[in-house]
């Protein structure tokens, strides 16, 4: 999974606290992983989390 550009972040986490937005989520596939976390046990947000980080260090 590719990360998100840091300055797009950034702009995006600004603009939406000077909006006054408590929780802000950039980018779709955040925001799906977000909706679908409360359809999941913890168990298996755990494995899909080791999972990703896995990929993205290699290992």
């Amino acid at each position: 999974m590719k990360g998100l550009d840091p300055k797009f972040v950034a702009r995006y986490a600004i603009d939406k606290t000077m909006k006054g937005k408590m929780l802000i989520v950039p980018g779709f596939t955040m925001k799906a992983a977000k909706f679908f976390s409360h359809f999941l046990s913890e168990k298996a947000l755990t494995r899909l989390s080791y999972g990703t980080q896995s990929k993205k260090s290699g290992n």
